[in-house]
């Protein structure tokens, strides 16, 4: 759900011990919100695959990086991998690193672009609050998934609890637990689509407690009065807009949180990390979102 650039990702955890029927190892401990606890040694990995022809991106696709975190005494270290152009190999990397790649457009056009590999110390800047893991959790992980091994579609949740990766029974079904939709997915309201993007997009960051250091809360389980950002005058930075609010209902342009999307300004783009591609997609929905909001007093 994460926009990075136009990447796909592949995702994948590994826990410790793992020895389904075996008598002994390790589970997840479930939430309702936040990560899931994982246990120590477990190891969350996400590929980046990245398009090099936007008119065929599935077909083009460059295995570029590997991102790891690797939980050890309770905390979680990060870990990049760059794989090199055979995609044969991947070697760690030391320190953060910027490479270069020509990408055709959709009309056959080559235009510039860089991609930027995180060093160790910048996994923490948006790994903090909730545990410290971002999409493994329940509103992101509760849908159906299609097992390629098996050929069987089934939910996730139901999955894991089948595999007994959870330390206790799950606390309802599937359908009675937090899911939220793909924003692509337009058979969900405007409204979920919305708040899924800026929960999986913004809300690693602004959340209470959150490293943006705001009381802006984006997360998925919050209602709208009590984002704190629905009609609210910006306290950093109007960023040049008149009767500027973080959202204005009505008016994505008069919106700080629609203009930190767009800008060209390194410094007041958002999100600051993972991304310097605007997610044109992206735009539209939360575009289209603030328009439809109801005015508030």
């Amino acid at each position: 759900m994460a926009w990075s650039d136009g990447a796909a990702t592949e995702r994948y955890f590994a826990l410790p011990d793992y020895d389904y029927p075996g008598p002994d190892y390790a589970q997840l401990t479930y939430q309702d919100t936040a990560g899931w606890v994982f246990p120590d040694d477990s190891v969350v990995i996400e590929n980046f695959l990245l398009p090099l022809d936007l008119s065929d991106p599935a077909s083009s696709a460059k295995r570029i990086e590997t991102r790891l975190l690797y939980k050890h005494q309770g905390d979680w270290y990060g870990f990049s991998y760059e794989w090199d152009e055979s995609e044969s190999d991947a070697v760690l990397l030391p320190a953060s690193k910027e490479r270069s790649f020509t990408i055709l457009d959709e009309t056959g056009e080559p235009f510039s672009y860089v991609w930027s590999y995180p060093a160790s110390s910048q996994c923490g800047q948006c790994h903090t609050v909730g545990n410290e893991i971002l999409g493994i959790r329940t509103a992101q992980m509760n849908h159906d998934f299609l097992y390629p091994d098996s050929g069987v579609t089934d939910n996730q949740l139901a999955t894991f609890e089948w595999l007994k990766l959870f330390d206790a029974p799950l606390p309802g079904q599937p359908g009675d637990l937090p899911a939220m939709p793909d924003p692509a997915d337009t058979s969900a309201s405007l409204q979920d689509r919305a708040r899924a993007y800026l929960a999986a997009n913004c809300s690693m960051c602004h959340q209470l407690g959150g490293s943006a250091g705001t009381n802006l809360d984006l997360r998925w389980e919050v209602d709208n009065a009590a984002m704190n950002a629905i009609g609210v005058v910006p306290k950093r930075g109007s960023l040049g807009i008149l009767r500027a609010r973080i959202i204005k209902p009505g008016d994505p342009d008069a919106s700080v949180l629609m203009k930190r999307m767009i800008t060209s300004n390194p410094e007041h783009w958002m999100p600051p990390l993972g991304a310097s591609l605007v997610d044109e997609d992206g735009v539209a929905l939360i575009r289209d979102w603030i328009l439809s909001l109801p005015p508030v007093n």
